[in-house]
């Protein structure tokens, strides 16, 4: 069988990199700084070689680390364009004495409306020099490209989500690759609304296009989850890849990271075996390089790389126990974390499903989050939902203000709301979303449990739509098809609007059965702990 094409995404990685080069070449041999937005200072390294950007720019910058001196003749400014950025570099430029000669910004897609009237208003629209990356999505791997639009699940739920599905459709229609008339699978409404959004005949790199609506499945949000890269996102934040320690050191999650590429999949307690394997054997090279270093230099650039990695690989394993320790830690020392494991599945299969071991979870939780997205998994779960006010109220009686905030916009979303009808018995048992017993692929990344989108992308890899449109039928779940060619499928694209769960992209990639490589879309990166966050007002 051939190999699928190249993705798309990194041909527009290819290009960001050229054109980012060529901006920054203009700043080369001269007095410049380079300032970023805080958490780009760490993705632009993934884009451009460090050694470039050294080479173009005295120093690097994030507008927190340097708020007040100028003293460069040339500023570049890196930034997703967004107003709360833009006034940050604005307040610096405003208060220092000495301001720049030159000042280019550079805007990580394009130069909008809204960040020209932004610039206009305040008076600094003519003392810059603008260049548009055009880089829509952050490509975090090879497979996956975010927009990383905060709130994205709460404009879908909650607000109708015509910001999410204009942040989709852009960003479909601004990558520049038109190899196939792309077969376009929408469920849900918002997924049809992009459907309808996109030129008629749409071409892309994709023969196949699922397009999914957050709304379709609330369900595995809340659902725990049991592989390392999924816990770590849950347990202490992930931000365009990337997870920053305490101590301000960080870890990061991608295919380019020799460690968490090969672990990330994985379950806790396999992850933890294999990272402390990896960390026997680097230390031992790394003792071994230790000992001859003196010897290194001189000889060939092929051993320096070796010697680098080692020492890179040292640093990088010692991080990630660190950070399984922090995650075992915090999981652990919560003391309602077993019951939440124990009940989810009697919900899941709809056996003895009452609202005691809510209760009983308050009564043993630290903190808010675990009990709301208890109750929320219960309300999602079961046929007809009860009377709630006694739960609530012994939540907000425990937890205050937060969990008040949190729980009034889950019922404004309508997911714990009394009286709220499911369909969840019969979804689960048509699509087969829980299988006992499961030791290996995707459903290991839930215990069992497979989320809806997985089940539907199966059955189209499958060229089973039919089964599919009698199904979603039958549930009252609204989708549209555009085109359904019968091409050789040689990979296909996932479109999550409304934002995707660690847990999802996970069980993904664990399912080698699909016959094709898959890319993602998604409007955000999510964890439940941090949608809860947003619910809550911290985040």
């Amino acid at each position: 069988m051939s190999s699928p094409p190249k993705s798309p995404f990194t041909l527009m990685i290819e290009r960001a990199t050229r054109r980012l080069e060529m901006f920054f070449r203009r700043s080369e041999e001269r007095d410049a700084a380079l300032f970023v937005d805080p958490g780009l200072d760490e993705v632009i390294v993934r884009i451009v070689k460090p050694w470039t950007i050294h080479k173009c720019f005295k120093k690097i910058f994030t507008y927190n680390t340097n708020k007040t001196k100028f003293d460069y003749e040339i500023i570049t400014i890196f930034t997703t364009g967004e107003s709360h950025h833009l006034k940050e570099y604005i307040d610096s430029l405003t208060n220092t004495t000495a301001p720049p000669k030159e000042i280019m910004i550079i805007f990580t897609n394009r130069f909008t409306y809204v960040a020209r009237q932004f610039l206009e208003q305040h008076g600094f629209l003519h003392r810059f020099t603008y260049e548009e990356l055009r880089l829509p999505l952050w490509i975090l791997d090879p497979d996956l490209g975010t927009i990383e639009m905060k709130n994205s699940f709460l404009n879908v739920v909650s607000d109708g989500g015509r910001l999410a599905v204009e942040a989709a459709t852009d960003a479909m229609k601004s990558i520049p690759v038109y190899e196939h008339f792309s077969n376009i699978f929408c469920i849900g409404k918002n997924a049809i609304d992009v459907g309808n959004n996109l030129p008629q005949n749409f071409q892309s790199g994709w023969s196949h296009i699922l397009i999914f609506d957050r709304n379709v499945d609330l369900l595995s949000i809340f659902l725990s989850t049991f592989t390392y890269e999924a816990i770590v996102a849950e347990q202490v934040g992930i931000v365009y890849g990337i997870v920053r320690l305490q101590n301000d050191d960080t870890v990061l999650f991608s295919s380019d990271d020799s460690i968490s590429s090969t672990t990330r999949l994985l379950t806790m307690p396999e992850a933890t075996s294999q990272i402390k394997d990896l960390s026997t054997t680097i230390k031992e090279e790394f003792e071994s390089f230790k000992k001859s270093e003196a010897d290194i230099h001189g000889k060939s650039a092929m051993i320096k790389e070796l010697a680098n990695r080692v020492v890179l690989d040292n640093k990088s394993i010692s991080l990630h126990l660190d950070l399984l320790e922090a995650c075992t830690n915090k999981a652990f020392g919560e003391p309602a974390f077993h019951t939440v494991l124990n009940t989810e599945l009697d919900f899941l299969l709809n056996k003895e499903a009452n609202l005691d071991a809510v209760n009983e979870c308050i009564a043993l939780a630290n903190d808010w989050r675990l009990p709301v997205r208890l109750l929320a998994t219960y309300c999602l779960t079961t046929k007809i939902v009860p009377k709630i006010d006694e739960i609530r109220q012994n939540i907000i009686d425990k937890f205050g203000v937060e969990a008040l905030a949190a729980l009034w916009t889950l019922e404004e979303a309508g997911i714990i709301k009394e009286g709220r009808k499911n369909k969840w018995p019969h979804t689960r048992d048509k699509f087969k979303l829980y299988v006992e017993d499961v030791e290996t692929g995707p459903g290991i990344v839930y215990s069992g449990y497979s989320p809806l989108f997985l089940r539907i992308l199966e059955k189209i890899m499958k060229k089973q739509w039919s089964d599919v449109d009698v199904t979603l039928d039958e549930l009252g779940i609204p989708h549209q098809v555009m085109g359904n060619r019968q091409p050789n499928i040689k990979r296909a694209l996932v479109v999550f609007v409304g934002g995707s769960m660690y847990g999802e992209i996970a069980a993904l990639r664990k399912n080698t059965s699909l016959g094709a490589a898959i890319d993602i879309i998604t409007t955000d990166l999510l964890s439940v702990n941090k949608i809860l966050s947003q619910f809550g007002g911290s985040a």
